[in-house]
Parts: structure tokens; C-alpha cells; sequence
């Protein structure tokens, strides 16, 4: 128990706490607020207005990830993962790909159990109109893999990608 606290403490601390939360939150949502406050509030009208324009189009947003998603695979096994998303009214720079991998998770019929997330590609836009993500992945573990993709809103006025709410996955 002495150990453990010990060795905690240092991390764990209302100091650390706090300069985590200052840094973290509250500096980027100061500069935020300076930045919506200029020119009268154009910068917040326009962030409304795309934020509008998402929440519209998302319902309707397509995603489709070609190819088996889960199985077991050895170390250093390459993967060329490819994904499209559809959707008439959003932009390429409207919207950020990721692929969340990790071990698959046996007793939920090979869910992922989320412990690595890196961002897609967008190579191209098919004739089709669906705009391509593409990634290669060299694995750096062994074992029973799984992997998703997931679409989320990104704008550069937005401080949290999770506050609207909304995430497609495939």
C-alpha cells in the first residue's frame, strides 16, 4: 500500500491536475473565444453555420471499408486498408478518417478493443463521386487483430472534435 502511493502520488496530484486542465482546456478555449470575438463574431457565424451544414449532411453520410476487417496476423504483416465516404454536401476538409485497430475482442464477435488510432489518406475522388481514404499499415504486434474506421466532423475552429456529437464508424 506505502508502495503504491509512493509511486502514484507524483502523478496523481491536484497540482498536476490543475496545469493539465489549464493547458489543455482552458488556454485553447481562452484563444478560442479571442479568435470568434474578431470582426464581430464572423469567425463564430461561420463555425455555426458549417456546424449547421454537418449536423444536416451527417445522417445521410455514407462510409464502406473494403475487405476483411479482423483475423490473426504475425508481426510485420502489411495492410492496405481502403475506405470510401459518400455524401453530396461534405468536403474532404470537412471531415477526418482515422482506423482504430487493436486486439479483436473474442466474446464480442471480433469487436475492437480500441488501442491504436492513425489518420487515413484521402487519395482521390472516385467517378462515383465518393471521396477514397487510403493507409498502409506494417503491424508492430502479433495476435488476433481487428479494425474499424471511423469518420469524424473537423473544422479549425472546432476545440473538440467529440462536442458535436457525431461519428460514423465501419
Amino acid at each position: 500500500m506505502k508502495e503504491t502511493i509512493r509511486s502514484c502520488a507524483p502523478a496523481f496530484n491536484t497540482r498536476r491536475m490543475v496545469k493539465e486542465y489549464t493547458t489543455r482546456y482552458y488556454v485553447p478555449a481562452i484563444q478560442q473565444d479571442a479568435r470568434m470575438e474578431q470582426n464581430h463574431y464572423q469567425q463564430a457565424r461561420e463555425l455555426a453555420a458549417w456546424e449547421n451544414k454537418v449536423r444536416r449532411a451527417w445522417p445521410g453520410l455514407g462510409l464502406y471499408v473494403a475487405g476483411r476487417r479482423d483475423g490473426h496476423f504475425e508481426l510485420g504483416a502489411e495492410l492496405d486498408i481502403r475506405a470510401w465516404v459518400r455524401d453530396d454536401s461534405l468536403h474532404p476538409e470537412d471531415i477526418h478518417v482515422d482506423l482504430v485497430y487493436g486486439q479483436a475482442d473474442s466474446a464480442a464477435d471480433s469487436q475492437v478493443i480500441p488501442q491504436h488510432t492513425l489518420p487515413m489518406t484521402y487519395t482521390k475522388r472516385e467517378q462515383d463521386g465518393a471521396y477514397r481514404y487510403d493507409i498502409h499499415l506494417e503491424l508492430a504486434e502479433s495476435g488476433t487483430l481487428a479494425y474499424g474506421v471511423r469518420v469524424l466532423p473537423e473544422h479549425p475552429d472546432l476545440t473538440n472534435v467529440y462536442n458535436l456529437g457525431l461519428v460514423r464508424w465501419a
